[in-house]
């Protein structure tokens, strides 16, 4: 406007006009310019609209903030109008008018109806202190039913307009919320109470619950419904990943049913077996045994005192899960539907040109043997490249994405909960059906849990937990070797042709080499039909108050039946019309039934009392028993008719089986004590003493004990009086010992004698069968101790902040491993003995935040991190072992690579002769081994540690932030500092018939490309295969886990008349972006290490994991 007005000026002066008309045609400018006004939004508040004319006009807008139609949402699209007109438009049916005070100012009042209101209405004020008379800073103030409102400033005081005999709801973290009716007054002073309920929130521990300001040990808890709510997981392992301190969660799989992720909490303390013990609803299983829905909350005994009350069964820590119980009152049901949609995270790049591929191949043997003759002949390139235009007769096959597709996931869960003072109920029922990414694989699974409790009379609680499921997994032909299989597959074969016939390898010189894995899934069904039951009942009694009587009988029956068909299913050469081969040459059935069985019973009885107010001491004493019952079958039979469906009686051939059946049992004592002095200094001791029928009657048993300490600084009267920013600021050193029995073999102490057809004698003319030991005994094998310290600090401060730093120590001590037999023993197998030892240390530490900035907007955040070192302290007391790329022994990390370091390639003859020479030669194109020991000759006394396949750190970050009705959340998982082998079958220089190859061998070594990454490729070579640092990848990553956002409808919406309590829509997101330097499938899925001391973590094999884009809903009526 200024630029106009000036030239307008200009204009004036070049014309020479008149003072009276320079007046009038001034005024008549300014009334133009002013008038004016061009304007376009959309969805914007009134409030914005206005400030948006302010910045393009020189109108300027007087208004009072607390007019609550200035939210109201529209929009505005004006050309050149008037000042006038654009207020009609924009305040029409609103409660707000408007006055030009002068050409530019606008005040904005309420309509004459709206003043007659609002003289109905007051200003109220008031200070808001807590019980030490301290101003409560950021508490929210609103009006009851509303959220209009107001937050306390720095002095807790806040002044607002409030309707006639209104009610005001005050509410802040940590503290009870308080409703005050206004009546008459104006000023108030309100004091808030804490809340106990949320101060001293209840934890789920071993054999009962504790207030978490109250724990002396190391345990970490999730809210299920509130960390996982909307989540697409199918099991509740992969649901923790990112959420806790310590725990190291990966998935290894995305094929459906089998996705179980891997849990570490706090490293690996064992080369056995170093799962946590899981326990739902104080029954042994796994995390695939529970539905998520179901499920209330998660806890995580990390330390030994925590733990130490389970004994042998916890040296690798403890996962409690809590499902959902009745609560009194209506009854309530309750829906979550969620629909998904899958797809790979990531599938790398391949050749799929089968020239290029025939190049490649040919390439790789000429390499190794200059000028021989081309096994697939050029004639053959050239007749492939002649005829890209006939895709059945001559393909080009990117088999990855021929067999990985996008599928679709869907989930129902239905809920009914209610209950009264004499009876609680629980019912879930749930439904999920996941169809797999790879074509043949999927995972149905019903189930119903029911959770029980009446109370007989005021002495007597009975109650039964259980959980019934039926599920069916569907598996593909090698499902754990996808991959590999896949980079053994020809794009020179065509996957399926439009007739339903299946493919195989055309190209002359592949020698019918290669597979179709479409194939091998057709012609192979894999399907496993499983039953569990998971049920506790139990009695409560309680003759006098605080003194518990409690018994219960729990088991847990896993039964599968898997059957698997062969067909014979022919692979076609479709340009000469005829079979070339069948994956499967025959019909064959095998059918494999196996039943788990674990059965306990658990009696305790527990007394808790206070003396002089002061002193609070609780005792629990108890026993319990387990008992474990495997047995597995096989039967199978060949020569099947050409059925859809085998069945064993179809055929007249010979059948074949076998089975075998084991039993273990654990009985157990053991006693806590807990004793506070005043909530301020804390004591916890433990004690537990196990026998395990896997050892002998003279080391069977063993007592395990610990002891923890804490103090509650922040109830010190000194702190109170001088530091009142601090909520809660807590000590805490615990220190104790674990066992553990878990090293698969329940007789390793025994006598154990085979029979079969290995174990058959002659007698003259005749072979009888007979028997034979298995193995050599060892009688003396105890149990592996673990013993464990660690120290740790709670502190909340300015009630919206918390804090958890713990350091730990762990050295487990005795670890059963097998060593070598003298040959003369022939094969019988060797004994468990305790000749290892594992050192753990590490911290971890865990930053929590939330905020409610005002009645509408709340955030909060949780980020956690941990790190630790493992190492082997012992093994064996001899020489270490070195594996094909490990190596284990003393003073060696836990899961370390071994071998050469490379220093490039040699791309020049003058490489070759400024180096050592080399045990698998010396060519161009090679990789370059260092000769760390200068001796001029490199060989396996050059090796040495390379890296590691145990992470340094393990991260989590989850954000949450909520504005009116609207939810988000965001969670990062990231681990840091670890390797992964990443040779495989796709990363090898080593070609062969019937190959696929990834693009990135397009650049390898060759005499034109000498400055390549990547190593000449041969056939049959181990120079550039040999264990190196080379093929190591930095597997470093951090992932967006899941994102949601959601919105919850009001309660005074519509849907009320229709009995809704509760409705919430919400779109996700599953594995939506992956950061890390990684070139495989997914850094994750790569990161399952094999059992015991094969360490290695190899490129994924099996498959990918998968993104997941869900959109669900949440009902309760």
């Amino acid at each position: 406007m200024k630029k106009v007005f000036v030239v307008a000026m200009q204009l004036i002066k070049k014309l020479q006009i008149k003072r009276s008309g320079l007046l009038l045609l001034f005024l008549f400018l300014s009334a133009s310019l002013y008038s004016q006004i061009t304007v376009s939004v959309q969805n914007q508040s009134i409030r914005q609209i206005l400030k948006t004319i302010e910045r393009n006009s020189d109108y300027q807008f007087f208004y009072n903030d607390d007019l609550t139609s200035l939210d109201v949402i529209t929009s505005l699209v004006v050309t050149n109008s008037s000042i006038e007109s654009v207020m009609s438009k924009l305040l029409n049916n609103t409660d707000i008018t408007y006055k030009k005070e002068k050409e530019n100012l606008i005040v904005l009042t309420l309509k004459a109806k709206a003043q007659e209101k609002k003289k109905e209405e007051r200003v109220i004020s008031g200070t808001i202190t807590d019980e030490n008379d301290e101003p409560v800073i950021g508490a929210n103030v609103v009006i009851d039913g509303t959220t209009q409102g107001t937050i306390t400033d720095f002095n807790g005081k806040f002044s607002f307009e409030v309707p006639v005999n209104a009610t005001l709801r005050v509410t802040y973290i940590g503290y009870l919320d308080q409703y005050i009716k206004i009546g008459n007054k104006s000023v108030v002073s309100i004091v808030m109470k804490e809340d106990s309920q949320k101060l001293d929130e209840v934890v789920v521990v071993g054999y009962g619950t504790q207030k978490k300001v109250n724990l002396t040990g190391s345990v970490a808890s999730v809210n299920v419904e509130e960390k996982l709510q909307g989540r697409p997981i199918s099991n509740i392992s992969s649901g923790l990943s990112g959420l806790v301190a310590g725990l190291d969660v990966r998935q290894s799989s995305g094929q459906p049913g089998k996705d179980d992720a891997s849990i570490n909490i706090r490293g690996v303390g064992t080369l056995n077996n170093s799962s946590p013990m899981i326990l739902i609803d104080g029954i042994i299983g796994s995390l695939n045994d529970v539905n998520p829905n179901d499920i209330e909350s998660v806890s995580v005994l990390k330390d030994a005192s925590s733990a130490s009350i389970y004994g042998s069964r916890a040296a690798n820590g403890v996962i409690l899960i809590t499902t959902k119980k009745g609560n009194k009152g209506r009854i309530k049901v309750s829906y979550s539907g969620l629909f998904s949609r899958q797809e790979a995270t990531n599938l790398f790049d391949v050749v799929s040109d089968y020239p290029t591929t025939a190049r490649l191949t040919n390439e790789g043997y000429n390499n190794i043997s200059p000028g021989s003759i081309p096994v697939i002949p050029e004639a053959t390139i050239a007749e492939w490249e002649a005829h890209r235009n006939e895709p059945l007769l001559y393909p080009n096959t990117n088999w990855l994405e021929a067999i990985y597709n996008p599928t679709w996931r869907k989930e129902n869960n239905v809920s009914i909960n209610g209950g009264n003072d004499a009876f609680l109920f629980n019912v879930g029922l749930g439904f999920l059906n996941n169809e797999g990414i790879l074509k043949g694989t999927g995972y149905d699974r019903y189930n119903i849990k029911v959770n029980l409790e009446s109370q007989i009379n005021k002495w007597i609680k009975v109650g039964l937990n259980s959980n019934i499921q039926y599920n069916v997994l569907r598996e593909a032909y090698e499902s754990g070797y996808i991959m590999a299989c896949l980079a053994n597959s020809s794009p020179s074969a065509l996957p399926v042709h439009p007739d339903g016939r299946f493919g195989a390898t055309m190209a002359q010189g592949e020698d019918n080499q290669g597979n179709n894995m479409l194939a091998f899934n057709d012609g192979r069904s894999i399907k496993t039909n499983g039953n569990k039951y998971m049920g506790k009942i139990y009695i409560v009694y309680e003759p006098i108050k605080n003194l518990v009587f409690e018994g219960n009988y729990a088991l847990n029956n896993n039964a599968s039946f898997t059957k698997t068909q062969l067909h014979y299913t022919p692979m076609w050469n479709f340009q000469t019309e005829s079979i070339i081969r069948s994956p499967f040459p025959e019909n064959i059935l095998n059918q494999i039934t196996n039943r788990d069985l674990w059965q306990s019973f658990y009696a305790s009885v527990k007394y808790d009392f206070s003396l002089w107010d002061k002193h609070n001491v609780k005792v629990l004493t108890g026993f319990n028993t387990e008992k474990f019952r495997q047995d597995y079958s096989l039967i199978g039979r060949g020569g099947m008719p050409d059925f859809d469906e085998f069945q064993i009686n179809l055929s007249t051939s010979s059948p074949w089986g076998s089975g075998w059946a084991e039993e273990w049992s654990l009985v157990s004592w053991f006693a806590r004590l807990n004793y506070d002095y005043m909530g301020k200094y804390l004591l916890e001791v433990n004690v537990r003493s196990d026998g395990s029928s896997r050892f002998s009657e003279d080391y069977r048993w063993g007592t395990f004990p610990s002891f923890s300490l804490g103090w509650r600084a922040s109830e010190e009267k000194f702190l109170k009086d001088n530091a009142r920013f601090i909520d809660n600021l807590k000590f805490r050193v615990s220190y104790g010992t674990l066992g553990n029995n878990n090293i698969g073999n329940n007789y390793t102490f025994a006598n154990v004698y085979g029979m079969g057809n290995g174990e058959s004698y002659v007698f003259g003319q005749n072979v009888s069968q007979g028997a034979a030991p298995s193995g050599v005994p060892n009688k003396s094998i105890t149990w592996e101790k673990t013993k464990i310290t660690n120290f740790g600090i709670d502190f909340g401060f300015l009630k919206d902040f918390d804090v958890t730093f713990d350091v730990f120590k762990r050295n487990t001590e005795g670890i059963l491993i097998t060593a070598p037999l003298p040959g003369v023993l022939g094969g019988l197998s060797a004994p468990y003995q305790n000749l290892a030892n594992v050192k753990n240390k590490g911290w971890e530490l865990s930053l929590n935040y939330h905020k409610n900035i005002n009645p509408k907007v709340s955030v909060g955040a949780n980020f956690n991190i941990s790190h630790v070192s493992n190492i082997v302290t012992k093994y064996r007391g001899g020489e270490p072992i070195i594996g094909d790329n490990t190596i284990i022994g003393d003073g060696y990390e836990y899961g370390a690579y071994y071998g050469f370091i490379c220093d490039g390639i040699f791309r020049t003859q003058e490489d070759i002769d400024n180096h050592a020479k080399q045990k698998y030669g010396n060519e161009l194109g090679d990789l370059i081994y260092r000769d760390l020991d200068n001796n001029g000759t490199v060989d396996d006394n050059d090796r040495t540690v390379i890296g590691k396949s145990t992470p340094d750190y393990v991260l989590g970050l989850n954000l949450t932030a909520s504005y009116r009705n609207f939810d988000f959340s965001a969670l990062f998982q990231s681990l840091l500092g670890y390797q992964v082998w990443g040779q495989d079958n796709w990363d090898n220089p080593n070609v062969g018939r019937g190959r696929s190859y990834r693009t990135k061998w397009l650049g390898r070594w060759t005499p034109e490309n000498i400055n390549a990454e990547l190593p000449r490729l041969t056939a049959d070579y181990q120079g550039n295969t040999i264990a190196s640092d080379f093929w190591l990848q930095n597997a470093n990553y951090v992932r967006l886990k899941n994102v949601q956002i959601g919105y919850t409808f009001p309660k005074y919406t519509l849907f009320q008349r229709w009995g809704v309590e509760h409705l919430r829509l919400f779109v996700s997101g599953e594995n939506l972006l992956t950061f890390t330097k990684y070139d495989g499938l997914d850094p994750e899925t790569a990161s399952t290490s094999a059992q015991r001391y094969d360490t290695e973590i190899r490129m994924a094999n099996n498959h990918p994991n998968v993104r997941q884009f869900t959109f669900g809903l949440n009902l309760t009526f």
